[in-house]
């Protein structure tokens, strides 16, 4: 096994132990069906998913050396998905409905199968 693979297991368990439980809806996909003139809407039929992430953070801004607090968050959750997470779609925690603005891939490394692995995703959301 290579370093990322652990690396990625590592993550996990590590969210999976101190990580909330909540869902992730995947946002419905548009697709422009090409010299049909139409619109095809596919809707992820195992969402939502159930999952462990990190308590939301409040970030922190800077701005001209003053800190700024936004209502956005920061959440983590494990690269160990059955989905790929993207803008659009939201999370519920606690019943309030999170957007996600935002998302940012944490590498381990190349993986033993050769292909780059994700270790992790950190999410920008907004209520």
């Amino acid at each position: 096994m290579a370093l990322a693979d652990k690396l990625r297991g590592i993550a996990t368990t590590k969210i999976d132990q101190y990580g909330v439980l909540g869902s992730w809806t995947k946002d419905a996909t548009a697709v422009n069906v090409p010299g049909s003139g139409t619109v095809t809407t596919t809707v992820d039929p195992n969402s939502p998913y159930s999952l462990k992430m990190t308590p939301p953070q409040k970030i922190t801004r800077y701005i001209d050396g003053e800190v700024v607090y936004t209502e956005d968050f920061n959440v983590t959750i494990s690269g160990a998905q059955l989905f790929t997470p993207e803008v659009g779609d939201t999370i519920t925690l606690d019943g309030d409905i999170y957007r996600v603005l935002s998302v940012e891939a944490i590498y381990a490394g190349v993986g033993s199968a050769g292909a780059n692995i994700i270790a992790a995703y950190t999410i920008i959301v907004a209520r």
